[in-house]
């Protein structure tokens, strides 16, 4: 969790500050990136309604429609926005090449893997210790004593079922922030749920079946590294190829002008070799391709606004694959 007074900072800030605000998730925008983006619209606006708060132009996961359908909220959405427009990553890791000057104020709340920026930034909210970035928001809330409603409590209930894979990865703060969400909203929990535990839709099964079909397999040491392409759900695609049996799953996303890369890997994958998708594989790729991604040890996303050559992406990720696990078999 981001220390105290670095919280406490913001909020202080938020409480004087008087220019428009902007926030901007990551690609496929996930349930904890919109969730967390609807508790913080909430918070800002109780905190200061001087503030205008818009998002930059999500692109968002399936997950996160029906999420917004169940609230019934619609998000202050901007294509744009001017360099004195004060930025905040949320759930996300690197900053837009579009918005990315020198001159812009950012703020970033995040659970990712750090990434490098070129720029200073006024409040440095990143902290891998948490399950989602839903967490932070919420201790901001409560340090803050910021009273919730019940959109922020579902919004940030779905953010930490989705992160933590329904509780599959968790610890005592995890709970106990959830405590805190529904002591005054004891029913939220029961109706956000369902979200997360209906039948995935048609679309969604026939991509991970020709996920399948078209999957490529290579063995590196003793691992099962799973390839292969799909034109939409490339997350849903990969973790099918995990739940099959791959310790690494790869799965381009191609579409007319852009690329999107998912990866997943087994936990005793991640043990075994010492490699973390998102601090290993994500910034060799943006150093060869450019684009933008960023990720956690066992789950990763690239994307690129151009359509990328099949055969050299996956050639690319299976050399560094190949050098990451030859050098970790080495020293033991």
């Amino acid at each position: 969790m981001a220390d105290h007074s670095t919280m406490q900072g913001l909020l202080s800030w938020l409480r004087k500050y008087n220019s428009p605000i902007m926030i901007a998730m990551h690609d496929q925008a996930d349930p904890d990136a919109v969730g967390s983006a609807i508790a913080l619209i909430h918070m800002i606006r109780y905190i200061n309604p001087r503030i205008k708060v818009s998002v930059y132009k999500p692109d968002l996961s399936r997950l996160s429609r029906n999420l917004l359908l169940h609230l019934d909220y619609e998000l202050p959405l901007v294509s744009e926005g001017d360099s004195h427009t004060t930025l905040i990553l949320l759930d996300n890791p690197s900053i837009p090449s579009e918005l990315d000057q020198v001159s812009r104020k950012i703020i970033i709340i995040d659970h990712h893997i750090k990434q490098e920026v070129n720029t200073q930034l006024l409040f440095d909210m990143r902290s891998q210790k948490v399950t989602s970035t839903s967490e932070i928001i919420t201790q901001l809330y409560r340090i803050g004593k910021i009273p919730l409603n019940v959109e922020s409590v579902k919004a940030l209930l779905a953010g930490m079922i989705f992160d933590t894979r329904r509780f599959l990865y968790v610890n005592s703060e995890l709970f106990d922030n959830i405590s805190y969400l529904i002591r005054d909203y004891p029913e939220t929990y029961k109706e956000i749920l369902p979200l997360f535990t209906s039948k995935r839709p048609l679309v969604e099964r026939i991509a991970c079946i020709k996920a399948t079909q078209r999957m490529k397999r290579v063995e590196i040491g003793k691992f099962q590294i799973l390839l292969s392409h799909v034109s939409s759900f490339e997350a849903a695609a990969a973790r099918s190829l995990i739940f099959l049996g791959g310790d690494l799953a790869v799965v381009v996303g191609r579409h007319t002008d852009s690329t999107r890369i998912s990866f997943r890997a087994e936990s005793d994958f991640v043990k075994a070799t010492d490699i973390s998708l998102g601090r290993d594989i994500i910034p060799l790729l943006l150093k060869e391709f450019g684009g933008s991604g960023g990720g956690h040890d066992g789950a990763a996303g690239y994307n690129n606004e151009v359509r990328m050559d099949l055969k050299a992406i996956f050639d690319f990720i299976l050399m560094i694959l190949t050098n990451l696990i030859t050098n970790n078999e080495e020293h033991l």
